[in-house]
């Protein structure tokens, strides 16, 4: 067999042999080509370097918004779909870390109507929640509908100062917030007629957007997740 044939029929034998262990169509780009690249998390990783230590995170969201009827709710919302795609993340990327279920936060704010007076390090990371790191999420703005179109156009936008809080670091300090902000659907995709969905609707399509962007600043995504996100 000379080289050039044996280069035209390895693919065709690779194609044969996924097929015949059962495996899909989607998945041969994997043994054509091996794993698929990943963006790193911007913000860094949550999992320890300690390779069979679990990490535990608590989502804490800070921000007025119930003025507005459409926004009521929206930043537990936004904690509850962050959990969400973090969890997804940390799975697919086979790292051990957890997130305390949003509800259990909400549980405790409820209980505790002066907990924004509490040390979120020491009181609620540590000492409540037993948690490595609290993630805190200060809204500045979010709004749901282009601005001048007299609430006919959707845009979601938001901004957030977010802290991540590493509770078993002594000597860190209070860290700096990183911004982040986000807009769906972008400038080039163009805004939503109010008419082609609810408000409801279209803002569960907009936080959870939101949150898988905020996901991936602290777990790796394939390359293809950011191509293919509206």
């Amino acid at each position: 067999m000379t080289a050039r044939t044996y280069r035209i029929l390895l693919p065709l034998l690779l194609v044969v042999s996924a097929l015949g262990m059962g495996c899909s169509v989607l998945s041969l780009p994997f043994f054509l080509f091996g794993p698929e690249p990943k963006f790193d998390p911007e913000w860094g990783t949550l999992a320890s370097k300690e390779k069979d230590r679990r990490v535990r995170v608590v989502i804490l969201t800070c921000g007025g918004l119930e003025t507005r009827p459409e926004l009521s709710g929206a930043d537990r919302e936004l904690a509850k779909k962050l959990a969400h795609h973090l969890l997804e993340g940390f799975k697919a990327n086979e790292e051990k870390v957890v997130v305390v279920p949003p509800s259990k936060v909400d549980q405790f704010k409820a209980e505790t109507p002066n907990w924004r007076t509490l040390d979120f390090k020491e009181d609620i990371g540590k000492n409540k929640f037993n948690a490595d790191y609290v993630i805190v999420l200060e809204v500045e703005s979010l709004t749901l509908y282009q601005g001048g179109s007299g609430n006919t156009l959707f845009r979601g936008k938001c901004n957030l100062n977010v802290s991540t809080i590493n509770v078993f670091d002594v000597d860190g300090g209070d860290p700096t917030p990183r911004s982040f902000s986000c807009e769906y659907p972008s400038e080039a995709k163009g805004a939503v007629a109010a008419t082609d969905m609810t408000v409801s609707q279209f803002r569960e399509k907009f936080l959870d957007y939101a949150a898988k962007q905020l996901s991936w600043k602290f777990t790796a995504h394939p390359t293809s997740d950011a191509q293919s996100c509206e």
